[in-house]
C-alpha cells in the first residue's frame, strides 16, 4: 500500500464551437493543493486500485485482512471481491 498525495487544480468544462467540451484551467487565482489517496499495489501486476479517503476504517481494515489472509488482491466492486476472497476458501467449516 502507498500513502500519495496527488496534485490537483481546480478546473471546469468549457463547450467550444464544434458543440464539444473540453476541460481548462479556471484562473490563475483558483486553488491548487494535493490530496490523499491511498493506491495499492501487487508484486507482479500491473494493477492499481484506488481506494478513497472516505472509507469507514472497519471497510479499510476488512480489505487489508482479507487481502493479506486469502492472497487475493483487493478489486472493485468489494462486495464481489469479499464473496471471492472467502477466507472459507482457506478454512472450510
Amino acid at each position: 500500500m502507498t500513502i500519495a498525495w496527488v496534485p490537483y487544480q481546480e478546473q471546469k468544462l468549457v463547450k467550444t464551437k464544434k458543440d464539444e467540451w473540453k476541460v481548462v484551467k479556471h484562473e490563475d487565482s483558483d486553488k491548487t493543493g494535493n490530496i490523499p489517496v491511498i493506491l495499492v499495489t501487487y508484486p507482479e501486476s500491473t494493477d492499481t486500485v484506488w481506494i478513497d479517503m472516505n472509507t469507514s476504517n472497519e471497510l479499510l481494515g476488512k480489505l487489508v485482512k482479507h487481502s493479506l489472509m486469502t492472497q487475493e488482491p483487493i478489486r472493485r466492486p468489494y462486495v464481489q471481491y469479499f464473496e471471492e476472497a472467502s477466507c472459507q476458501k482457506c478454512h472450510p467449516s
